[in-house]
């Protein structure tokens, strides 16, 4: 079912469990507007209780629209959870997906005959976080935070994720990013891209997405993009 559906499947049983009068107008009222909250990630009861009108036979019956707001919300607050979680897996998967097309697509940009730079490698994951949230998201770059500047900012309902990017040569670990994350320890997902420009590809070790590397980073994970590639052997023509 999609999240519409199974608020108003959650909604529904919350009223007929607690004994409310039978209102499918307000059902589906109450399931419209948890959505919109969720996805814009202003689930709160003020909020919801703002969006809904409770008809007479809830008026009558001495229900206070603040209190009925703050119960839905704690009822369906796991399913808002749920819907994080899987903007998060979406998420992960398409880093993956990106690290290799940096790597295919953009690694001459970033490295080319001992020359290094970062900004290629960012524009790219820019561009192509743009695509993937098309209409679903915000995406920002160079955004002033109140520890620096991030790299990229990406804001979709209740997310909100940092992406920074670094060249292996300019790596000391991901301190910086998690005290962008320590700004919404709640609400923010941090992804830390590495260029490696060494020949043997020597931060391959840190591309630990699954395995979470390093400790008491948070919400972290670390890609290594390979962008030293070896040039192809030119086979020497045979002459007869």
């Amino acid at each position: 079912m999609s999240l519409g559906d199974d608020l108003l499947s959650r909604i529904h049983q919350f009223l007929r469990q607690n004994q409310y009068p039978n209102d499918t107008d307000l059902c589906r009222a109450l399931a419209a507007a948890t959505e919109t909250l969720i996805r814009r990630g202003q689930l709160a009861p003020k909020a919801l209780a703002t969006k809904i009108r409770l008809p007479g036979s809830y008026r009558r019956g001495g229900v206070k629209k603040q209190l009925l707001a703050a119960s839905v919300v704690a009822s369906i607050r796991p399913l808002a959870n749920n819907f994080t979680d899987e903007v998060c897996t979406e998420v992960q998967a398409f880093m993956l997906k990106l690290k290799h097309l940096v790597r295919r697509d953009v690694a001459r940009d970033i490295y080319n005959k001992g020359t290094s730079r970062e900004k290629p490698g960012r524009d790219a994951i820019r561009n192509a976080l743009f695509g993937f949230f098309h209409e679903r998201g915000l995406v920002f770059q160079e955004i002033r935070s109140g520890r620096g500047f991030l790299d990229i900012l990406v804001a979709r309902g209740m997310l909100q994720i940092v992406v920074e990017t670094k060249l292996s040569a300019n790596f000391v670990g991901t301190g910086q990013l998690q005290e962008y994350l320590q700004d919404d320890p709640d609400l923010r997902e941090g992804y830390f891209f590495i260029f490696d420009t060494t020949p043997d590809n020597l931060f391959r070790s840190y591309c630990d997405v699954e395995e979470r590397r390093f400790p008491g980073a948070g919400r972290i994970h670390t890609l290594v993009a390979h962008v030293n590639l070896p040039v192809p052997s030119r086979k020497k023509r045979v002459t007869s």
